[in-house]
């Protein structure tokens, strides 16, 4: 089960409090795609040795549904919807893996990166 994470959800308040002020049409809305989840567990041969211990515990069930939340968050927020009539601006605020996910997604480099 995903969980808001607080210090996200309290910056998102700030946000949306000063935006607000500008722009009277700011919506807030939680998205369980920005969850704090390891995207990518790589193999041993992917990293350099002064790296490998840092996935060290991860089990393939833990390592699967990583992989299957930074799916939902690229299908959601990493490709522009070319069907959409008008233009759509999102702030996302959420923790690192998150966005270096989609920052790795939007380069196009390999998923060990």
């Amino acid at each position: 089960m995903a969980f808001p994470l607080p210090r996200a959800a309290a910056s998102a308040a700030i946000l949306s409090a000063e935006l607000g002020a500008q722009r009277p049409r700011v919506l807030v809305d939680e998205a369980p795609e920005l969850v704090d989840h390891v995207p990518h567990v790589p193999a041993p041969g992917e990293l350099s040795p002064s790296w490998t211990g840092l996935f060290d515990g991860y089990d393939r069930a833990e390592a699967e549904t990583g992989h299957r939340a930074a799916d939902a968050l690229v299908a959601r927020f990493g490709r522009p919807d070319a069907q959409s009539q008008r233009p759509t601006h999102e702030v996302l605020v959420t923790h690192a893996y998150p966005i270096a996910w989609l920052v790795r997604e939007a380069l196009g480099a390999p998923t060990a990166r």
